[in-house]
């Protein structure tokens, strides 16, 4: 469980980032990847994972936690 919230907390800061118009989705990528080692951008990762998956993986979070932040 922890590891999806890593990847789904990720993904919300990285759509956060983007929404306030501080980088596009390939530059938030491009410096997560330059910048922390990571072999996947968080855009790539949900693009690579799909949205039905990820969109199933927010809802579970939200029932295991019951936080706000999962809800969709």
């Amino acid at each position: 469980r922890q590891r999806q919230m890593c990847i789904r907390d990720r993904l919300n800061e990285a759509r956060h980032a983007e929404a306030s118009k501080v980088a596009t989705p390939e530059d938030i990528d491009i410096s997560l990847k330059a910048g922390l080692n990571f072999a996947f951008g968080p855009f790539e990762m949900a693009k690579n994972i799909g949205l039905e998956i990820l969109n199933s993986l927010q809802q579970a979070l939200y029932l295991d936690t019951g936080n706000d932040r999962y809800q969709g």
